[in-house]
Order: structure tokens, then C-alpha cells, then sequence
């Protein structure tokens, strides 16, 4: 037959009561924590995100971004109990919050370029027509002076 158990939450702590008056304490480290009643003793739990340290009370923070860059395409950023993938400019994370979609730039106002725009992964180039050069500000285009050259 089982034990009375109960916990209570002291210091912060999540602190595991038996009914024969023993005690144990799982210390939580910003993890979402719990315990099991497994008759009269407890166990520790951690939440997602979270791993049991060998002590059996602590929960570490598992560093997903450690394991296959976390699922990320480009950048991960672990967190406590959680990671975030995050793209590169001209990059946009996917509804999927892993992969990154290139940004056409060219789709709007033709990049800011005077004439000609090229999307590439990552960025966008302006160029010009024959007859014209790109001008200082990358995007704009100048006509040649043929006559002065």
C-alpha cells in the first residue's frame, strides 16, 4: 500500500514529503519541474527541454543547438529549455521556425535598382544596359559618354 506524499514549494524549491516524515528536494534551476509518487519515495522530472542531472534533483538545460545545429538551416540560439533558429539577412525564417527562404528583393520596387535587378540566395545585384554604368550607389545607372572615350 502506498504512502501519504505531498509537496510543497520552499526557497524555490519543489521539496517532496512522505508520510513516514522523510523528505527529498528537486531543485528546479528555471526548469519546469515535478515529482512522481512511486509508493511513498519521489522522483524528480524535468519539463521539455530539460534533462535530469546524475544527482537525480537538478535539471540541466539541454543545449539543442549542440546536436545538428539544432534542425536550424542557418543559426541557432539556445535558451533556457528551449532553443530559436534565426536566418541571415536577405534570409526568412519558414512558418516551419528551422528553414530559411531566400527574400526575392528584386519583387519589390525592382530592389531599388535603375534598371535591371538579380535575385541571388541572400542578396540581389543591380546592373545596367549597355550604354550605361552602375553608378556609385550600386543601384542607379549612368549613361556612358561614348563620345569621351
Amino acid at each position: 500500500m502506498g504512502h501519504a506524499f505531498s509537496l510543497e514549494c520552499v526557497d524555490g524549491r519543489l521539496t517532496a514529503r512522505a508520510g513516514d516524515g522523510t523528505h527529498g528536494v528537486c531543485l528546479s534551476r528555471k526548469s519546469r519541474m515535478g515529482s512522481t509518487n512511486n509508493d511513498g519515495a519521489y522522483a524528480c522530472t524535468c519539463g521539455a527541454g530539460w534533462l535530469l542531472n546524475a544527482d537525480g534533483h537538478v535539471c540541466d538545460d539541454i543545449d539543442e543547438c549542440a546536436t545538428d545545429n539544432g534542425g536550424c538551416a542557418q543559426s541557432c540560439m539556445n535558451s533556457d529549455g528551449s532553443y530559436a533558429c534565426s536566418c541571415a539577412d536577405g534570409w526568412l525564417l519558414n512558418a516551419d521556425g528551422h528553414v530559411c527562404d531566400d527574400i526575392d528583393e528584386c519583387a519589390v520596387d525592382n530592389g531599388g535598382c535603375g534598371q535591371t535587378c538579380t535575385n541571388n540566395d541572400g542578396s540581389y545585384a543591380c546592373s545596367c544596359a549597355d550604354g550605361w554604368f552602375l553608378s556609385a550607389d550600386m543601384h542607379g545607372c549612368d549613361d556612358t559618354d561614348e563620345c569621351a572615350i
